[in-house]
């Protein structure tokens, strides 16, 4: 299982057997406007605090403990955490204070114990919970541009193509197809699922549309796509297979490139997740 399906496990898990427990933290509406908070607090020591006293409640703490103690799988997910936490850090050249080196090296020796006590295990927690929050904002600042492009990407595209958007969210059968890419090992199998959905004809017209009507903003978009990609083959040392090697998009994009352009761009992102997951 990947760190999504872990997680959706452990939350059935915690609904199930510690059911009073996670009705009182999900109906505690000043718990669920603090954590909502979270991420509009800038200042490091206030969301450290911040994240202290959440995390510190008792009915939280009881049901992070129930949840621990009744359910699976913890061990993998942490194991799962820290990597993801390394990838991030690795491949966004994300450097850490002293301080947060030497939490994130507490963090790690007790992902590395084969059991925690209550104590431990709550310690873990809290110091994943800042070092998560912090990895995440700086991976938001530094993909900025990405954020941004996609946003004009979006709006330009509901604006110019929404017709052809709707026809295409109304087609539930290439829907299920585009989220199973998601879980797909195989290279080729998920290759030609790639293909065969980015090739769909009301799915090229929109495309068609959008590189028409959108077309700075499609190329701007891509481009960041491709930056991200070269960060991490670099940071991997990947080495894609001859079939999908990044394409080199300097100036424009024409109804000539697609649906070829679209597919690998696909073939490629998904490959790469295979190799190192969605960082």
């Amino acid at each position: 299982m990947n760190q999504f399906e872990i997680i959706q496990n452990l939350i059935k898990c915690s609904k199930d057997k510690c059911k009073d427990k996670y009705d009182k933290v999900i109906n505690d509406k000043n718990l669920i406007k603090d954590k909502r908070n979270l991420d509009n607090i800038k200042d490091l020591k206030k969301k450290e605090k911040a994240i202290i006293d959440i995390y510190s409640s008792k009915i939280q703490k009881d049901l992070d403990l129930c949840a621990y103690k009744k359910c699976n799988n913890h061990k993998k997910l942490h194991e799962l955490k820290i990597k993801s936490l390394k990838d991030k850090i690795k491949v966004y050249n994300i450097k850490l204070s002293v301080d947060y080196q030497n939490k994130f090296n507490e963090l790690i020796k007790l992902t590395d114990k084969p059991s925690l006590t209550d104590e431990e295990y709550l310690k873990y927690i809290i110091l994943f919970q800042i070092l998560q929050r912090f990895i995440n904002n700086r991976v938001k600042q530094i993909n900025a541009p990405f954020y941004k492009y996609f946003h004009d990407y979006l709006n330009c595209s509901e604006k110019y193509c929404k017709d052809l958007l709707n026809d295409l969210n109304r087609d539930t059968d290439l829907t299920k197809k585009k989220i199973s890419i998601y879980s797909i090992k195989n290279d080729s199998k998920r290759n030609n699922i790639i293909k065969e959905v980015f090739s769909n004809e009301n799915q090229v017209k929109l495309d068609k549309c959008i590189t028409n009507k959108c077309n700075n903003q499609s190329l701007l978009f891509i481009k960041e796509i491709i930056k991200i990609f070269n960060k991490k083959i670099k940071a991997f040392d990947l080495k894609l297979p001859a079939n999908l090697t990044v394409p080199n998009i300097t100036t424009k994009i024409t109804e000539k490139d697609i649906p070829d352009i679209i597919i690998r761009i696909n073939q490629i992102g998904r490959y790469i997740d295979k190799y190192i997951g969605e960082i």
